[in-house]
């Protein structure tokens, strides 16, 4: 009967912690499993080199702290998440910018309409911002909270089938600058979309239409 879980130590680099359990020595000669060895744990205190333990060395193998084979291999991904981070995110910013091309290209004959009634070039690009601001608000507010849920339902997974900690963290700085920078990076690309608008005239704009 298995009365509760526990994170098992790695005892070399072929052991296994997801798939280690712990059973007292009465219960092992009932169901009578074989004694292959025996291990001691020993807890330095800190500050101590390992290196204090050599002479026991000679008393069997001596393991000294290391990082295990599934911790390696996750360090190995490096910077791919990040990379992957950047590339939707300039993606996300070319969306960005093709949909408030295309809103300025649709609706030319309503922005010339608007400068006959008095529209100055400056009401236009306030008009443009905070377009710009409401995606990068609906935007950020979706993103972030799916980016949340996902992230930490991912390395749930990835915790439980590598046998570590399942505990996520949610970086509060990273998130500040990517807001920060989603803002920034939708109000340039509306205000160069703003000065775009000006080299179509309000008569041949008229006229187009």
């Amino acid at each position: 009967m298995i009365v509760g879980s526990a994170t098992f130590p790695e005892l070399g680099n072929n052991a296994d912690i997801g798939s280690a359990m712990s059973i007292t020595r009465a219960t092992a000669e009932q169901i009578g499993a074989p004694e292959y060895g025996a291990a001691a744990l020993i807890d330095l205190a800190p500050g101590t080199s390992p290196a204090v333990l050599g002479d026991y060395s000679r008393s069997g193998e001596l393991i000294t702290p290391f990082r295990v084979a599934r911790v390696r291999n996750l360090e190995q991904v490096g910077m791919l998440p990040f990379l992957l981070a950047a590339f939707a995110a300039s993606v996300g910013l070319l969306a960005v910018g093709h949909g408030l091309w295309v809103s300025i290209n649709a609706r030319r004959r309503d922005l010339a309409v608007l400068a006959t009634l008095g529209f100055r070039p400056q009401d236009i690009r306030t008009m443009l911002l905070w377009q710009a601001t409401f995606i990068a608000i609906v935007g950020t507010l979706l993103g972030v909270t799916v980016g949340i849920i996902l992230g930490t339902n991912a390395w749930s997974a990835v915790a439980s089938s590598t046998a570590v900690i399942d505990q996520a963290v949610v970086p509060g700085v990273a998130l500040v600058l990517i807001v920060g920078g989603t803002f920034l990076g939708c109000n340039l690309i509306a205000l160069v979309a703003a000065r775009g608008t000006r080299r179509t005239g309000t008569a041949q704009a008229l006229q187009g239409e």
